[in-house]
């Protein structure tokens, strides 16, 4: 029985196991024909489809309305409505997929995993490790749906609107959304029980390991403005694991960063589907942007391409930890992102002098070897800036820009996006209630659920 064929029938047995109408399913079990599991190995295959739960955790909604690019005005003109109202935050954008997919895809899943896991035999280290997995992909789901769809954490967290917590696998059913607390309440009451259970070392980036779980919530935390819990977790992540690329090395490997495996610095692989107008042949990267980057910053040649006529001048993003040409964003877990977020705690909490250091860990891996020298800091405040620029330029295109821009306006740094089309000039103000995305009508009538504010 192939690997497709034995998930799909796993998929329809749990779900009819779960349902109210099928209590009886097992006695009956042969008869249907349906695959039940009977060890943590069964679960493990479904947690193993790559194409659902690391290729496309979700799509590139995130990176779309954040501003690392710009399009001309006739891609704008020939993208797909969702995708041109999203682009100058409409009051009306919405996107279906964005919303429904996660629900239907990595959460359902996560969820039918642990539902599940009650009924097969309790084998060794496995049945933690698959339970594990389970929590860990619900959480990271679950965060991607918070910074789209609910208000930052705030103190008025607890009258906020969150998401839906879907915590069964009964897709059906109705629920009220959950508020803002409650959200990452759970997003971090399942990462921090995957931790417990997850192993040390896993085959493959595709399956998520203690280091994934405690680098999610570094993230996590950092969002929350929690730079205590976040520098806390960002460390633990790097004991476990802390190995940076060399980008001189890519010199003379035809400037490719290498995927998968081959990629050192990667701890947890996902991606997100590709939306028309962050592709990139569409997109080109803001050159303010492409100007801060120094003439012996290798990430100017790995990251990016100088395009052709007509588009001489500007450039196309090419760096992505994906490593295919279809425009999918990487948005996993690395070793880099952790030695930011760690610098930027550290300069928070005032302590230049190591936040620096931890800076330039990363730093030297990206600037030419023969010129680099390490930077250095007057004041937290010096430090902060210059961190918060070099997340800016390393972290392009990784959907993680979006939730920067939401957290630091939050402490009044005033970030003001603006699209031009036509002559044309659309903004985004600091805090603006567009930056909590609507959620689709069509899941507003189906399940009554509150509406965000417009």
């Amino acid at each position: 029985m192939s690997l497709k064929i034995k998930i799909v029938l796993l998929i329809c047995g749990l779900t009819l196991i779960g349902s109210s109408s099928c209590k009886k399913y097992l006695d009956k079990k042969s008869q249907m024909g349906f695959y039940v599991p009977e060890t943590p190995q069964d679960l493990q295959a479904l947690l193993d489809n790559n194409n659902v739960m690391n290729f496309q955790s979700g799509t590139a909604l995130i990176e779309l309305v954040s501003d690392n690019y710009f399009v001309k005005p006739s891609d704008w003109q020939a993208a797909e409505i969702f995708d041109r109202d999203n682009y100058i935050w409409s009051e009306t954008a919405e996107d279906f997929d964005t919303w429904r997919f996660p629900y239907l895809s990595p959460i359902y899943y996560s969820n039918v995993v642990l539902d599940a896991l009650g009924r097969v035999k309790k084998v060794g280290n496995e049945y933690n490790d698959v339970e594990g997995s389970a929590l860990f992909f619900r959480s990271f789901s679950f965060f991607q749906l918070s910074q789209l769809y609910c208000k930052n954490f705030s103190p008025s967290a607890d009258a906020d609107n969150g998401i839906v917590l879907r915590l069964n696998a009964d897709v059906e059913s109705k629920l009220a959304r959950s508020s803002v607390k409650e959200t990452y309440s759970k997003i971090i009451e399942d990462a921090k029980k995957a931790i417990e259970l997850l192993p040390k070392d896993v085959v493959t980036a595709f399956r998520p390991n203690k280091a994934s779980a405690m680098a999610l919530l570094a993230r996590v935390y950092l969002s929350m403005l929690d730079y205590s819990n976040a520098l806390k977790y960002a460390d633990l992540a790097l004991k476990e694991k802390n190995e940076l690329l060399d980008f001189n090395n890519l010199m003379s490997a035809g400037e490719i960063i290498p995927a998968f495996a081959e990629n050192p610095e990667i701890i947890f692989f996902s991606s997100l589907r590709n939306k028309g107008l962050t592709g990139r042949n569409v997109a080109k990267i803001d050159t303010s942007l492409i100007k801060s980057y120094l003439p012996n910053d290798l990430r100017l040649n790995i990251y990016f391409r100088p395009n052709s006529e007509p588009d001489e001048g500007t450039y196309r993003f090419k760096g992505s930890f994906y490593n295919i040409s279809n425009g999918s964003v990487f948005n996993g877990l690395t070793t880099s992102e952790m030695y930011l977020i760690k610098a930027e705690c550290l300069a928070r909490g005032g302590d230049v002098t190591q936040a620096m250091a931890e800076l330039n860990k990363l730093l030297r891996k990206r600037f030419e070897s023969s010129s680099f020298e390490d930077l250095d800091a007057s004041s937290p405040e010096a430090a902060l800036t210059i961190i918060l620029s070099e997340r800016r330029k390393e972290l392009v295109f990784r959907g993680q820009r979006w939730t920067d821009i939401r957290r630091l306006n939050l402490e009044g740094h005033g970030i003001e996006l603006k699209r031009i089309i036509d002559g044309v000039t659309y903004t985004l103000l600091p805090n603006d209630t567009r930056t909590v995305l609507l959620i689709p009508k069509e899941e507003i009538i189906k399940s009554g659920i509150e509406q965000n504010i417009r």
